[in-house]
């Protein structure tokens, strides 16, 4: 496996951090419903987050 994505909470955007509370996808066929607000994505690999693989997601 070379990426997975991972919930994580602003904080964990802003410096790519993985908490050890925080949901991990990895099956590829991974189904998230996204509630009203922003949702923070990153990839849990090492450096990965610090090359850009993360998104901000903002919902009505």
């Amino acid at each position: 496996m070379m990426h997975n994505v991972v919930q994580v909470d602003q904080a964990g955007y802003d410096g790519c951090k993985v908490g050890a509370g925080d949901k991990k996808y990895a099956s590829g066929n991974d189904r998230i419903t996204l509630a009203a607000g922003k949702v923070f994505f990153i990839c849990g690999f090492p450096g990965h987050c610090a090359k850009g693989m993360k998104i901000a997601v903002a919902t009505k």
